[in-house]
């Protein structure tokens, strides 16, 4: 790829070092321009969060509850709830222990 400035001879990218100069200047230009993006979404997210907002997908631990409260109740391993529901080992983990902070007003 060439870039040929009829305006700007010094930009003429057919010779070699003048393409290299501009290909580094574009490309950081570029690369600040991602960090600044970056910058201001983490700003923003977190000034979401100071306002409550909740982040990310919601989960179905309220779906899961009853089932899972009763095979604990009925003493089945992690191992065997995840088998049986279809989740994933640690999200039966993740939701027991929020299970557990229920009671106490935790969550």
């Amino acid at each position: 790829m060439a870039f040929k400035s009829y305006t700007e001879p010094f930009l003429d990218t057919d010779n070699e070092l003048i393409a290299h100069i501009v290909l580094g200047v574009t490309s950081y230009y570029a690369q600040q321009e991602a960090l600044r993006i970056s910058d201001r979404t983490k700003a923003g997210l977190e000034r979401a969060r100071r306002q409550g907002k909740v982040l990310g997908r919601p989960d179905d631990f309220e779906r899961w509850v009853p089932a899972l409260a009763g095979m604990k109740e009925r003493e089945f391993s992690q191992g065997r709830m995840a088998r049986e529901t279809g989740l994933y080992y640690n999200t039966v983990k993740k939701y027991l222990g929020r299970l557990e902070g229920q009671g106490d007003g935790r969550r």
